[in-house]
């Protein structure tokens, strides 16, 4: 198992930027790589890639189905409590901050950002 945080969250540090998976799946396919390769011995040994699934909780499952539908070689994804939408999680959080505007700044969001 590995559990990466991700940007922003836990130890990985606080830049204040949080992508909504736009960057952070990238993050999520090194970690994978980094799994079934083991470059550095770190694990033990490589792990096979049709046995190696990914899991993400809330934020990481939403990332983690976004890595899991571009990446074909991901056999499987088990998440919980995972943001289904991230329009209605994006528009909601800006409209906390700025009311009204949370439908303004979502039209060109990526379709694949909006799974």
């Amino acid at each position: 198992v590995i559990a990466p945080n991700l940007r922003n969250h836990g130890d990985s540090g606080q830049t204040g930027r949080i992508t909504w998976g736009q960057e952070e799946t990238f993050d999520t396919f090194g970690a994978w790589d980094y799994v079934v390769t083991d470059p550095e011995g770190k694990i033990g040994f490589a792990q096979r890639p049709e046995k190696t699934a990914l899991m993400g909780f809330s934020m990481g499952g939403l990332i983690s189905r976004v890595a899991f539908a571009l990446e074909p070689r991901i056999p499987a994804l088990v998440t919980d409590c995972a943001h289904w939408n991230a329009r209605n999680v994006l528009e909601w959080s800006i409209n906390q901050k700025y009311p009204g505007l949370g439908g303004v700044f979502l039209p060109s969001a990526p379709r694949y950002f909006l799974l």
